[in-house]
Protein backbone atom coordinates (compact mmCIF):
# COMPACT_ATOMS: atom_id res chain seq x y z
CA UNK A 1 0.00 0.00 0.00
CA UNK A 2 1.42 3.60 -0.74
CA UNK A 3 1.53 6.54 1.26
CA UNK A 4 0.63 9.61 0.81
CA UNK A 5 2.75 11.85 -0.96
CA UNK A 6 2.84 16.03 0.21
CA UNK A 7 4.98 18.17 -2.51
CA UNK A 8 4.91 22.24 -2.06
CA UNK A 9 2.98 23.88 -5.26
CA UNK A 10 3.45 27.40 -4.00
CA UNK A 11 5.59 29.12 -1.66
CA UNK A 12 5.12 32.74 0.05
CA UNK A 13 7.59 34.07 2.76
CA UNK A 14 5.53 32.60 5.58
CA UNK A 15 3.13 30.30 4.45
CA UNK A 16 3.06 27.75 2.21
CA UNK A 17 0.78 25.07 -0.10
CA UNK A 18 0.84 21.28 -0.31
CA UNK A 19 -0.48 19.62 -2.93
CA UNK A 20 -1.19 15.51 -0.86
CA UNK A 21 -2.61 12.51 -3.06
CA UNK A 22 -3.81 10.01 -0.52
CA UNK A 23 -3.33 6.57 -1.45
CA UNK A 24 -7.04 6.28 -3.66
CA UNK A 25 -5.43 9.04 -5.72
CA UNK A 26 -7.74 12.18 -4.74
CA UNK A 27 -5.46 15.33 -4.21
CA UNK A 28 -6.09 17.82 -2.04
CA UNK A 29 -4.15 21.02 -0.90
CA UNK A 30 -3.13 22.28 2.64
CA UNK A 31 -1.96 25.42 3.53
CA UNK A 32 0.95 25.57 6.14
CA UNK A 33 2.94 28.27 8.04
CA UNK A 34 6.08 29.25 9.55
CA UNK A 35 4.99 29.14 13.46
CA UNK A 36 7.22 32.12 15.06
CA UNK A 37 7.02 29.92 18.54
CA UNK A 38 7.86 26.60 17.49
CA UNK A 39 10.39 27.77 15.28
CA UNK A 40 9.47 25.18 12.29
CA UNK A 41 6.23 24.80 9.58
CA UNK A 42 2.94 23.59 11.22
CA UNK A 43 -0.02 22.77 8.89
CA UNK A 44 -3.41 24.62 9.67
CA UNK A 45 -5.44 21.85 10.00
CA UNK A 46 -8.58 23.40 11.51
CA UNK A 47 -8.97 26.45 9.41
CA UNK A 48 -6.88 25.60 5.92
CA UNK A 49 -6.51 21.90 4.83
CA UNK A 50 -8.58 20.38 1.86
CA UNK A 51 -8.78 23.02 -0.73
CA UNK A 52 -10.16 21.51 -3.92
CA UNK A 53 -7.77 23.15 -5.62
CA UNK A 54 -4.24 25.07 -5.71
CA UNK A 55 -5.64 28.50 -6.59
CA UNK A 56 -8.19 28.60 -3.49
CA UNK A 57 -5.45 27.23 -1.22
CA UNK A 58 -2.97 29.75 -2.67
CA UNK A 59 -5.51 32.69 -1.94
CA UNK A 60 -6.03 31.98 1.79
CA UNK A 61 -1.64 30.74 2.24
CA UNK A 62 -1.17 34.87 0.28
CA UNK A 63 -3.59 36.43 2.30
CA UNK A 64 -1.88 34.95 5.81
CA UNK A 65 1.40 35.51 4.52
CA UNK A 66 0.50 38.95 3.74
CA UNK A 67 -0.34 39.62 7.33
CA UNK A 68 2.11 38.19 9.33
CA UNK A 69 4.28 40.29 7.32
CA UNK A 70 2.59 43.33 8.06
CA UNK A 71 2.33 42.50 11.66
CA UNK A 72 6.51 41.87 11.69
CA UNK A 73 6.20 46.02 9.81
CA UNK A 74 3.81 47.08 12.53
CA UNK A 75 6.13 46.03 15.39
CA UNK A 76 9.51 47.22 14.42
CA UNK A 77 9.17 49.67 16.59
CA UNK A 78 8.30 49.39 20.47
CA UNK A 79 4.82 51.04 21.40
CA UNK A 80 5.29 54.60 23.09
CA UNK A 81 5.32 54.63 26.78
CA UNK A 82 2.91 55.39 28.73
Amino acid sequence: MAKATNTVVKQFPWAAVKKQIREDGIASYDVWQWNLFKMKWVRLANTACGFGSASDAAVSAKELSDEIDQMFKNNKNPPPSL
